[in-house]
């Protein structure tokens, strides 16, 4: 089954009774009760050596043994119906020592997926009370994929024995480079942006990225009756121009960002953001559904999509920059392969928890999804929300 972004999505999800964080289990230690279905911390932590060193390579100033500072676990029910049922150990939440980022591990004996990496900064629960995104992935998708792996009845064609080949296809490098992964709502980039009361308000997720895209392309070069003046701007975090770019993409006559003091509402639909992204200088934008068949492509050609969906209770856009696709081939009766790919994500949240994020993965039959015991395609489930939107294929309009 594919497990994909599109089956659902909100970013106003808690951690309450989804996530187990405990000080205990942010220790370094053996303390995880030994199961048979599950892997242990040691295990994981080399499930994520290999998977890091394949995407990034090894250095020379990082340790043979690929030190931990810290883990957490993510526990959830087997099921969603049982209000009863114990939660079970499903995901590990590893960050690597000297700050050099982090991965979660899926803590099924016959999964071992990386969902997430990174090379730099951290990964903490406590991260989802701010970051929306990452709280809909870790408390809503997270918690899918692993009720749909215990869910799955697995037959002859399908083998849980380790992979014999595990490769990187498609590898498409971060387009956005320094302080530009690095933005946020607040201080110093919401200088010009005010509530109808006159209090400072946050910018809003999607100015914030569809104004990190211009900067990114470096045009406009006039917006409003302001002159943009690019190249200070992409070598200076400080430029007054993202300031001004913030705001005024803000406006009325384009994103009309409602604005607030803690958040701020703009209308998120896919079709609606290009529309605006063309009047602002550039061309061909276009809205359409979560596909990697459109994605991959975009980021190979240098230009980033925007992402983001919409629940009855809000919703969050946010940039990808790059992705692979990590191919596994297995041996059963005849040679079959699993493809999962990955997804480079730019929060806006400071830089805070961005990485490479797994947000489709086909199941084993040669690559395509089908059904145990049945040889017909499935599609996923949505779930609780609308199907996640991307927002691609625009160019400067020169």
């Amino acid at each position: 089954m594919k497990k994909n972004l599109k089956s659902y999505f909100c970013c106003c999800m808690t951690i309450i009774g989804f996530v187990s964080c405990s000080q205990q289990e942010m220790q370094l230690s053996t303390d995880v009760k030994k199961v048979e279905d599950v892997i242990s911390i040691q295990e994981a932590s080399e499930i994520a050596r290999v998977h890091y060193q394949q995407v990034f390579g090894t250095k020379e100033s990082r340790s043979a043994d690929f030190k931990l500072a810290d883990y957490e676990t993510i526990r959830f029910k087997s099921t969603r119906s049982s209000e009863n049922q114990s939660s079970n150990l499903a995901y590990y939440v590893l960050n690597f020592d000297n700050d050099e980022g982090f991965a979660i591990v899926s803590a099924l004996k016959d999964d071992n997926t990386v969902y997430a990496v990174s090379n730099e900064g951290h990964l903490h629960l406590s991260d989802t009370l701010q970051n929306p995104s990452l709280s809909w992935y870790i408390n809503d998708y997270l918690q899918y994929a692993y009720t749909s792996d215990k869910g799955i009845v697995k037959n002859d064609s399908t083998v849980v024995t380790p992979p014999v080949e595990s490769v990187i296809i498609s590898p498409c490098q971060p387009l956005l480079k320094g302080f530009m992964t690095q933005f946020n709502q607040r201080s110093p980039y919401n200088k010009y942006c005010y509530t109808v009361s006159g209090e400072q308000a946050v910018i809003g997720c999607v100015p914030l990225a569809v104004g990190t895209l211009m900067g990114y392309h470096g045009w406009p070069q006039n917006i409003e009756d302001y002159k943009l003046d690019m190249n200070e701007m992409q070598s200076d975090s400080q430029n007054d121009g993202w300031k001004r770019l913030f705001e005024v993409i803000g406006r009325k006559q384009y994103l009309n960002a409602n604005y607030g003091v803690n958040q701020t509402s703009v209308k998120a639909d896919s079709e609606f953001v290009a529309r605006i992204i063309n009047k602002l200088g550039y061309k061909n934008a276009k809205g359409g559904n979560f596909d990697v068949n459109t994605i991959y492509p975009q980021l190979s050609s240098n230009r980033l999509v925007l992402i983001g969906g919409m629940c009855s209770a809000g919703g969050h856009m946010w940039i990808l920059d790059g992705g692979y696709i990590l191919k596994r081939t297995y041996i059963s009766t005849e040679p079959d392969y699993q493809l999962s790919y990955y997804l480079h994500c730019i929060w806006g949240w400071n830089g805070t928890n961005n990485g490479y994020f797994l947000l489709q993965k086909d199941d084993m039959i040669g690559g395509i999804s089908v059904k145990p015991d049945s040889d017909k395609p499935i599609s996923p489930t949505q779930y609780l929300f609308g199907d996640l939107k991307i927002v691609y294929d625009f160019i400067p309009n020169k």
